[in-house]
């Protein structure tokens, strides 16, 4: 079973530069979303980076030696390592990191056509900071990941509601990301897509402007294309306000 995906970031209406960056690669089952930090171009440079860092260690990889949980985790922290590589060597650069959100296939080598693709028959995640995997199936939308933020922590502690969240002062504090700590401290979990599922990769520039009913709405209403669903999310984040970068993959199974 192979997905089809689509993905779509923008700068949005607020922002003077983009510093998202997405990665979809069908050929290795891969896909990424990283919203940067940093400043000037340093946010820019630290989401490509990781972006581009996590493809080149899948392509490179041992393939099916290692399941793809333990190949995204690898890939995670390789690209950790990078962002730390890239900001010490550039003194413009220093303080720079980012988010990653990241969807790797199982391959499946038991046939089909060369060159035809990933066929999934499961899939890795991993992520670190506040850029969301959601699962849309049957009509239900799920979210696959826990922000690593400090209001996500506090609703944990029931401190905050999760509607207080959305408004909090410091809804934008990330206790987690790429290029601050030796250790990438990805987590990773695991998933069986069954066919009709809906995978969204996002980053906070669409969660921080749409309710998560919305964005089951515009699933819902365009779940047969995901090129329509990334163009419509997009769309309404914007229109929305647009006071962020917007990121979107999205893969339907």
């Amino acid at each position: 079973m192979r997905p089809v995906s689509s993905g779509k970031t923008d700068r949005g209406r607020k922002r003077l530069n983009n510093e998202d960056s997405i990665g979809v690669y069908d050929d290795l089952g891969l896909y990424v979303v990283a919203d940067g930090m940093g400043g000037h171009a340093a946010g820019e440079v630290a989401s490509r980076t990781a972006v581009e860092a996590v493809r080149a260690s899948v392509e490179s990889g041992p393939g099916m030696a290692k399941g793809a949980g333990q190949r995204l985790f690898e890939a995670v922290n390789l690209a950790n390592g990078e962002v730390l590589k890239r900001a010490a060597s550039d003194p413009q650069l220093k303080g720079m990191g980012t988010t990653v959100a990241a969807v790797l296939l199982e391959k499946d080598d038991s046939g089909g056509e060369a060159g035809a693709g990933v066929r999934s028959i499961g899939l890795a995640l991993a992520h670190v900071g506040d850029s969301r995997i959601y699962l849309f199936r049957n009509g239900d939308l799920r979210r696959l990941t826990r922000d690593h933020s400090l209001v996500e922590d506090m609703v944990a502690e029931g401190r905050i509601t999760p509607d207080q969240a959305r408004v909090h002062p410091f809804r934008n504090v990330i206790t987690r990301a790429l290029g601050t700590k030796e250790d990438a401290q990805a987590d990773i979990s695991n998933l069986v897509p069954e066919p009709g599922d809906v995978l969204l990769l996002c980053s906070d520039g669409l969660t921080g402007m749409l309710e998560d009913s919305k964005i089951a709405e515009i699933l819902a209403s365009n779940a047969g294309s995901p090129f329509v669903c990334a163009e419509a999310l997009v769309k309404a984040a914007n229109e929305a306000g647009g006071a962020d970068n917007i990121s979107v993959v999205v893969l339907k199974f």
